[in-house]
């Protein structure tokens, strides 16, 4: 890394010190949020308090942002954690935090600390903290680019190991392929040179990093997969905890497979794909049956679903029935429900949290939704359990798109108007569009790349191991 890059990291600190007491005493008392954040940081204090330099040192440092991250490095973080190995995990939102103290209470050798946005200081008083006080790990590894200025630095130093997940140049394709200098260019070109290790989604990217990094170890995979696999091969064991699956199954045999289509994270922009008479006489006929599976299950925004289905009924001069699938009933609640839409077919609302990724199996067809809103949802969890994903056009966030366009293109499809979508839905309703036996090759297709996914995370491990062990 430029020393330049690192003196400009050191004064972004300085500056940061010198704000703390300002956004602890000045701006905390008047913002609801800045104060929150400050308290849910303060649970890293015992810890910073204890030296140390009398712990024992850990194996490796993984540092994640979101859920999605966490699911990235879970395959490897549990296999250090089942050899034995100290393991230190830094989380940055406080909607993993659950997750991250689950997975601290079942195993002794791992520590966790969130990450000092707000709290950050290079001196320790008034509740102050720095990571270089927490993190013992000679390895450090990153996912996607949560490029603080504290990981760089302690990235940047001789000894330490510093590896990146999820690397990407998607969305900075402009400055960085550019022939031009710029300012952006220069950082993130500095930064990328400083990982030994990277795993990147598509070939485009290897091929860039390989090109601007050429001593960096690069791997093509997303450790995400495994974790996917593993609840497939799990399903029936978890849905069965849920008292709405024997019900459900009963009820499938209603519909052949390719009559069902899924919308998974589905917002109302989503909904006027539906606004078809074909959709509504497919439904009316038993020919479709389409579940929602909300973004937001929270009870406003379900009524704002059923107000705008209702609304594209009325302009088709129908009508049909919206069942909702809460989270809490008894069996045989959920056994009538699933009769009423036997006799009257209509629009079921599945309010039932953390199922989705399973409940994908039972449907040839799924619509991901988030493409007409900010940004495309998670594509991998169909991409495994459903033959045809669709999605809106807003995919440029979306490191999955690029990953299955280039192994399964002609069965992910970008819609951006509802006559797309419906030309398409005819064709597969209508069975023109692939024979059950190239449906079961591309899925065979697909799981074989799953399995990939298990040798690249083993390559992965073994050259962390062997360079870990070497310090």
């Amino acid at each position: 890394m430029s020393r330049y890059l690192i003196t400009l990291l050191w004064l972004v600190n300085l500056i940061r010190t010198a704000l703390f007491p300002f956004v602890k005493f000045i701006l905390a008392p008047l913002s609801g949020a800045i104060s929150e954040r400050l308290l849910f940081e303060a649970k890293n204090l015992p810890a910073t308090f204890k030296n140390k330099k009398s712990l024992p040192i850990a194996d490796l440092a993984f540092e994640v942002s979101s859920q999605g991250e966490l699911e990235q490095i879970r395959p490897i973080l549990d296999f250090f954690l089942k050899a034995g190995r100290i393991v230190e995990l830094i989380f940055f939102s406080a909607s993993v935090e659950k997750d991250c103290q689950a997975l601290a209470m079942a195993n002794p050798l791992l520590r966790i600390y969130r990450f000092p946005a707000l709290s950050y200081s290079l001196l320790p008083f008034w509740g102050g903290q720095k990571l270089s006080d927490l993190i013992s790990a000679k390895t450090l590894i990153l996912c996607r680019y949560d490029f603080f200025p504290e990981l760089l630095l302690i990235g940047a130093q001789k000894e330490i190991k510093f590896v990146l997940f999820a690397a990407t140049i998607k969305n900075k394709e402009n400055f960085l392929l550019s022939k031009k200098w710029s300012a952006l260019k220069w950082f993130y070109e500095n930064i990328f040179r400083s990982f030994y290790l990277m795993v990147t989604l598509t070939e485009a990217d290897k091929n860039y990093f390989q090109t601007l990094n050429k001593k960096c170890h690069i791997y093509i995979g997303d450790f995400r997969i495994m974790r996917i696999l593993e609840r497939i091969e799990n399903l029936d064991k978890k849905l069965s905890a849920f008292l709405f699956y024997k019900p459900w199954k009963d009820f499938l045999p209603n519909y052949n497979r390719p009559e069902r289509l899924l919308m998974g994270s589905c917002y109302l922009e989503d909904l006027f794909l539906l606004d078809s008479s074909f959709v509504m006489a497919a439904i009316k006929e038993r020919k479709l049956l389409i579940m929602l599976a909300p973004h937001k299950l929270s009870p406003d925004n379900v009524a704002s679903i059923r107000q705008k289905l209702d609304s594209i009924f009325a302009k088709h001069h129908t009508t049909l029935p919206i069942y909702e699938l809460p989270r809490n009933l008894q069996e045989q609640e959920y056994a009538k429900i699933f009769a009423d839409i036997s006799k009257a077919p209509g629009i079921v609302i599945n309010l039932i949290p953390g199922i989705l990724c399973e409940m994908y199996s039972y449907f040839e067809m799924a619509y991901v939704g988030g493409g007409f809103n900010r940004s495309i949802h998670s594509l991998l969890e169909p991409y495994w359990m459903t033959p045809y994903i669709y999605c809106g056009p807003k995919t440029f966030a979306s490191k999955e798109y690029d990953f299955i366009k280039q192994y399964s293109e002609s069965y992910v499809k970008v819609v951006e108007h509802s006559e797309e979508f419906l030309n398409s839905l005819q064709t597969i309703l209508a069975k023109q569009l692939n024979s059950e036996f190239k449906l079961k090759a591309e899925m065979g297709h697909r799981w074989e790349i799953g399995n990939k996914m298990n040798d690249v995370a083993g390559e992965v491990i073994n050259h962390i191991l062997k360079e870990r062990d070497a310090i």
